[in-house]
């Protein structure tokens, strides 16, 4: 993107806008059809209907907000709470850059589908019961957190490199 010369651009206020609408761009490509396990999957409810990607899966007891959950809003929390700023977002991304180690050899889109589907199958519904509402066991919450935040890196390479292929014209896999 090319910006003209005339525009002052106060380099700090630029790099904190572009920081910040790049996380939310990670955030919802994280939990965007790709990388959120849910939006791969859905399963049937005892009355034959689809549960929508866990949407129609009501969880044991309310959200911090009061409102009912379910599965499918527990899994898209799982990159962190809305409006995650400053100390906060700072320690999140600290943690989630130790965890994501080296990039591997990049993969397209079907095989990130495939991967999610997969996880939704055996770790997203894996054990739970069909029938609302479901209690989440530590055991659970804890596997799903550390999927959430392998997820979360995935997306955050996979954005990278597709940044990286958008400025350089690097080939990327289909």
């Amino acid at each position: 993107m090319s910006i003209p010369t005339h525009i002052a651009i106060d380099r700090k206020n630029m790099a904190n806008f572009l920081i910040y609408h790049l996380t939310q761009v990670v955030r919802h490509l994280e939990t965007c059809t790709y990388h959120q396990p849910l939006h791969t999957w859905s399963r049937n409810l005892p009355s034959g209907q689809s549960d929508r990607g866990g949407n129609g899966l009501t969880l044991a007891g309310d959200d911090v907000s009061g409102r009912e959950a379910n599965l499918h809003t527990y899994w898209d929390e799982l990159a962190g709470p809305r409006g995650l700023r400053g100390a906060a977002l700072a320690r999140r991304a600290e943690a989630l850059s130790r965890l994501c180690g080296k990039p591997k050899k990049m993969q397209g889109p079907t095989i990130w589908l495939q991967e999610s589907r997969n996880l939704a199958i055996t770790v997203a519904y894996g054990d739970l019961p069909p029938w609302p509402p479901v209690s989440l066991s530590p055991t659970y919450a804890a596997r799903a957190q550390q999927v959430g935040d392998q997820q979360l890196c995935k997306a955050g390479k996979r954005l990278g490199a597709l940044l990286q292929q958008q400025l350089t014209g690097d080939g990327f896999p289909h």
